[in-house]
């Protein structure tokens, strides 16, 4: 590989971590050993930030770094330049003052190294801008995708590597992006062979719960191809991952059915490995075809900053966050990275602006007080079950169950 020269990391990678929260026993299949991983996180913590809500978590990571920003042109007589190295040194020194170790949410995306479908309308999930979809890494470019993301690894010392996050949504070609992920994980691992590469990042939209009116017209114009995508990918990577991410950020009622999907078709696919949710809406979802008109009002004075909304909202994500968490929990979901550290000043959704643990002046919310208290409850479980609404009980293996009493929790946080 190329000596490295410097790197830059966005101002939107900059701003967007995930930071892991508590620890339990899992152990990643297509890894040199077990390893004890977290399975709670929360996405979205910049430097500012990292130092308070580091205080209830152990591992952190950054989001949403593109190919083309890490290296603007194509490599001149074989020899890379990669930009933000200072950036870099910065960061990486930070995470390993608070203790941390780095996920990385890399994206393929370049534009002088793919080959793009004009066919295929692909929304980005940084703006919502409308582009075309990826079809492929162009084959003279493939060992310059291996090279960047080795770069990122070492670099950064990268301990979770996830490649592209809803890619449904962005590739044209499952094909091409298994390739990727072929390509990303055979480096990554000659990297550092105890990297964690995670896949991904599916988003189903709420489909498995959506009356049937709409799950009719889901089906015909976006679930067949979302799903068709997600099969056709696990027959072409060849098991070359190690983690299978989705994105639950509709409703607690979903993630079973979605997670009992997603093992169905591994299974098909004769793969088996972990299911983590690597992004979680912490408040409720307000928008959509299913949302009512009581909700799309919230919705919009969300976006106008309304004061009184704004603590509706604040009131809501306690309850929502945890009973999510517990669902996915009873599922089988192994890791869940819940949105976000902080509120966010930006963003094309204004529901996602809302998203916050902790807000901008750095206040901590109810919704960090309820999960700072269950994660403490729930450190090192094995095997979680519902008992009614609102209350499930956490086995161990070491010590003695625990009944987690939702409604308790909220009261105690607000």
């Amino acid at each position: 590989m190329n000596r490295i020269t410097s790197m830059r990391l966005s101002s939107f990678s900059c701003v967007l971590l995930c930071l892991s929260i508590i620890a339990c026993d899992t152990a990643i299949a297509g890894n040199t050993k077990a390893l004890s991983e977290s399975c709670l996180g929360v996405d979205g913590a910049n430097l500012r930030y990292l130092p308070k809500v580091s205080s209830i978590g152990d591992a952190s990571g950054v989001n949403g770094l593109t190919w083309d920003t890490l290296e603007p042109r194509a490599p001149r007589a074989g020899q890379h330049v990669y930009t933000g190295a200072n950036q870099a040194r910065r960061m990486r020194a930070a995470f390993e003052r608070e203790d941390r170790s780095i996920q990385l949410n890399l994206s393929v995306l370049n534009q002088w190294a793919l080959e793009f479908d004009p066919d295929f309308q692909a929304r980005s999930p940084q703006d919502g801008k409308i582009g075309a979809g990826i079809k492929r890494i162009k084959p003279e470019h493939r060992t310059n995708w291996q090279d960047a993301v080795t770069h990122v690894v070492q670099t950064l010392g990268v301990r979770y590597l996830q490649i592209g996050s809803e890619a449904e949504n962005a590739w044209a070609s499952p094909e091409g992006y298994a390739e990727a992920v072929r390509l990303a994980y055979e480096a990554a691992k000659l990297a550092d062979p105890e990297v964690v590469v995670m896949v991904g990042g599916f988003n189903f939209g709420g489909y498995f719960t959506a009356p049937e009116s709409l799950q009719k017209r889901y089906k015909t114009e976006l679930i067949d191809r979302k799903m068709d995508f997600v099969r056709r990918f696990l027959a072409a990577v060849e098991g070359n991952f190690d983690v299978f991410c989705f994105h639950a950020n509709r409703s607690a009622a979903d993630i079973p059915l979605e997670v009992k999907w997603i093992r169905e078709s591994m299974k098909t696919a004769a793969v088996s490995r972990p299911i983590w949710i690597d992004d979680m809406t912490s408040g409720p979802w307000l928008t959509g075809p299913t949302a009512t008109q009581a909700e799309r009002e919230w919705a919009e004075a969300l976006g106008r900053r309304d004061p009184a909304a704004i603590r509706r909202y604040e009131a809501a994500q306690a309850e929502y966050a945890v009973t999510k968490l517990c669902e996915a929990y009873v599922a089988g979901v192994e890791k869940v990275f819940i949105s976000s550290d902080t509120d966010w000043s930006f963003y094309y959704i204004p529901m996602w602006r809302h998203q916050g643990l902790v807000r901008e002046d750095q206040t901590a919310k109810p919704v960090f007080r309820a999960l700072k208290s269950f994660a403490g409850m729930i450190e090192g479980f094995s095997y979680a079950e519902r008992l009614a609404p609102g209350r499930y009980r956490f086995q161990f293996k070491r010590a003695a169950p625990i009944t987690v009493d939702i409604g308790q929790i909220v009261k105690d946080a607000l």
